[in-house]
């Protein structure tokens, strides 16, 4: 924080007694001033040859030392307040400027605004990611069954990949219809291949068992055969009279 100025008669008395022949050290010590100080106001008389406060170079700030921390202390207090309610506050403390003027003020005590960055759904590689994770873990735990994995989870992935797919184009940036396309019943969800495949077997082999007569012999043709065997011999011909 800077201090504050000497006045006027003091510096005159500081310079008085430096052309009496007094030293710097005699000077702090009389009139209770830091040696430094004394140092600089003899240097700046010599400059300038007096040693009245000089014009500052530039143009004064619009905001002073206290209504600066003011609006930084707001700022810290709500961190969501706008631009436009620190320029009421500043008008309020009597110190009326603009919104470029308020921005670059809190810009130079560190403070910044920053607009949070929208998070995407899922995509497809994360999803297959996390599912391989699982199975590490899993196989790593001694509870890993393969045929749950590729029947349930599988499926189960993909349906979920599907209706965030779909879900994407039924969202906007302000908001999401309640309901999202998907299976209207979890029933078909529920039949995999394995049970399609038994299905198919089962089936088959109630075809087999209720097959037609005619298709269980081992013969083709409809005579009947030989009680006896000719061993693919022909019989003999009858005699002649």
């Amino acid at each position: 924080m800077r201090s504050k100025e000497l006045p006027e008669e003091l510096r005159d008395r500081i310079v008085a007694r430096h052309r009496s022949g007094q030293g710097y050290k005699k000077i702090s010590a009389a009139l209770k001033v830091p040696k430094s100080t004394v140092a600089s106001i003899i240097l700046k008389w010599k400059t300038f040859g007096t040693t009245r406060t000089l014009p500052k170079a530039g143009r004064p700030a619009k905001l002073s030392y206290r209504g600066r921390r003011a609006l930084v202390r707001e700022v810290k207090k709500n961190p969501k307040i706008t631009v436009a309610e620190l320029q009421r506050c500043s008008r309020e403390m009597g110190e009326s400027c603009s919104k470029s003027t308020i921005t670059a003020a809190i810009h130079q005590s560190g403070l910044y605004g920053r607009v949070a960055r929208r998070k995407p759904l899922l995509s497809a590689r994360h999803m297959k990611a996390h599912l391989k994770d699982s199975k590490m873990e899993r196989m790593a735990e001694g509870g890993y069954d393969p045929c749950e994995c590729i029947c349930s989870h599988e499926h189960a992935m993909r349906r979920l990949i599907n209706l965030l797919r779909q879900s994407q184009s039924y969202c906007t940036d302000t908001e999401c219809l309640q309901e999202i396309p998907g299976p209207s019943s979890s029933v078909e969800g529920d039949i995999t291949l394995p049970m399609i495949i038994m299905g198919w077997l089962v089936l088959a082999l109630v075809i087999f068992m209720l097959r037609p007569a005619s298709l269980r012999g081992s013969s083709t043709s409809g005579k009947p055969s030989s009680p006896h065997g000719n061993h693919g011999r022909e019989p003999p011909a009858p005699p002649v009279d």
